[in-house]
């Protein structure tokens, strides 16, 4: 029995930190690509999704076979945005476009 896991990657384009942190190149490939490259290898996750506010990094997702549809809103991507709000964001996108249909979010 298939367990319908969504693996939802958020990925914000500054950061407090380190800026950009997402595209620096870690051994020759942005950082987030390490990710992408994760969640494509595993054999359980049924649809990963990226919920971001950058252009950049969305291309760089639809490159890796990510599903990456739409540009997350600026009220959910400030330095104090919940993550739960991102998620909650995301399913709602999901439910509206009759995506969703998965019983655990990774």
């Amino acid at each position: 029995m298939k367990k319908k896991i969504l693996a939802l990657i958020v990925a914000r384009k500054n950061s407090k930190g380190l800026k950009n942190k997402n595209i620096i190149k870690i051994n020759s490939e942005p950082c987030i690509n390490w990710t992408f490259k994760a969640v494509k290898k595993s054999k359980l996750i049924d649809l990963a999704m990226l919920s971001t506010d950058s252009a950049k990094i969305i291309r760089m997702a639809k490159k890796k076979g990510i599903f990456a549809p739409f540009i997350r809103p600026k009220n959910l991507s400030s330095d104090n945005t919940n993550i739960i709000d991102v998620i909650k964001h995301s399913i709602k996108w999901l439910k509206k476009n009759k995506i969703f249909n998965y019983k655990y979010i990774l």
